[in-house]
């Protein structure tokens, strides 16, 4: 009589060391197929199938050969999915956006943010402190004053700098997510608005113009604030959630206070190009701010963007703002793992070394806490320290 506790052959077999899900997870990455990975590793589709979905063993040969191929560590392929990566990462897109490239973005952000609780946790970071939505109804100019508030702003205070704003709230930023620097006609920011995520990251898919960077950073501020528990997230540009979150950027940058003194029917566009210079918004984003007040009727509006289309301005709006840089992410790998982090946490946490070198950009001590300048963040010492 046979044993009824024999398994069957579809039942997945398990291994102590490698993952074969985490097969998938390299084939988005590198943003080629099934096939196509298994040409690249010299095994056939057929048996590559059945170690991603954990119907045989992954050989450690397999994992050897793949690591060095796509220059990953083992330990990538020993990564299990944490609570914080329960949910769909949400990012603006538009009908030209590949399911591939949505795929790879993803990965490429799961990778981001396990990396960024790595830092957070080891460092001694503190975990986000942000305004709880359901307090203000949702109302996205309500958060904003929020946010501002728990930030340290004036009401009126311009924000100097979008990204270290964000990074003192607690939120990981990486400005360029994808080594590719794919353009922004179809993807921009991304972020995952977790309930379990203590420990939020904001990652630019995208190259992206300084002032559209400032917006785009908070816009993605928004979906993590209001936006907790997405069972499917935002798809399409127009999408409610999606205008809630550019009126939300908006008003974090430009108080309704504010608007109301400067913008009226009459401002010209060399008047919008001043408060670009102050503010550090896209003239097009001034305009629509208005019309979100009430100060600009929609035939006002309408020949604003007139004539700021004609000028050639969807392309290239004059005065510059000054690019930002993330600095939370380097600071933190570096007070936890010293010069050598991109290989120390390589290996603990799975993400290739080149990717996180990419995401803190040029390697540089932190200065000691008494010679950062004001608006850098300054870290606390490990837990316990």
């Amino acid at each position: 009589m046979r044993s009824t506790l024999r398994p069957r052959r579809t039942t997945p077999v398990s291994s102590e060391a490698y993952l074969g899900q985490r097969l998938a997870a390299l084939r988005n990455l590198q943003g080629i197929t099934q096939d196509e990975l298994a040409v690249n590793l010299g095994v056939s589709a057929s048996f590559l199938a059945a170690v991603t979905k954990g119907n045989k063993k992954f050989p450690d040969s397999l994992a050897a050969a793949a690591a060095e191929r796509y220059r990953v560590p083992l330990t990538f392929f020993k990564v299990r999915p944490d609570p914080a990566d329960i949910g769909p990462v949400t990012f603006k897109k538009t009908s030209a956006a590949r399911k591939r490239d949505e795929d790879r973005v993803i990965e490429l952000y799961n990778e981001a943010a396990r990396l960024a609780r790595h830092a957070s946790q080891l460092s001694g970071w503190r975990e986000v402190s942000l305004p709880h939505a359901p307090d203000y109804d949702g109302d996205p100019e309500e958060i904003a004053t929020a946010v501002r508030n728990a930030a340290g702003l004036l009401a009126t205070q311009p924000i100097e700098n979008m990204t270290r704003t964000v990074e003192r709230l607690g939120v990981t930023v990486v400005h360029r997510l994808d080594p590719d620097d794919a353009d922004d006609s179809a993807h921009a920011g991304a972020s995952r608005p977790s309930p379990w995520s203590t420990r939020p990251l904001i990652g630019l898919a995208a190259t992206l113009a300084p002032a559209k960077k400032r917006h785009t950073i908070a816009h993605e501020l928004f979906h993590i604030i209001a936006h907790q528990g997405l069972d499917v997230a935002p798809t399409k540009v127009r999408d409610p959630r999606e205008r809630a979150a550019d009126r939300f950027a908006r008003a974090l940058m430009l108080p309704a206070e504010v608007a109301l003194h400067e913008i009226s029917e009459s401002l010209t566009l060399q008047g919008y190009l001043k408060l670009k210079m102050k503010y550090g918004m896209g003239v097009d984003v001034l305009i629509k701010r208005g019309e979100d007040l009430g100060l600009l009727t929609s035939k006002r509006a309408r020949s604003l963007y007139i004539q700021w289309s004609s000028h050639g301005w969807r392309t290239k709006e004059p005065v510059n703002v000054i690019d930002e840089v993330p600095v939370l992410l380097g600071q933190a790998l570096q007070r936890a793992h010293g010069r050598a982090y991109a290989m120390k946490a390589s290996h603990i946490t799975g993400v290739s070394a080149d990717l996180i070198r990419l995401w803190v950009g040029p390697a540089v001590d932190p200065p000691a806490d008494d010679d950062l300048p004001s608006n850098v963040l300054r870290l606390p010492g490990p837990t316990g320290s």
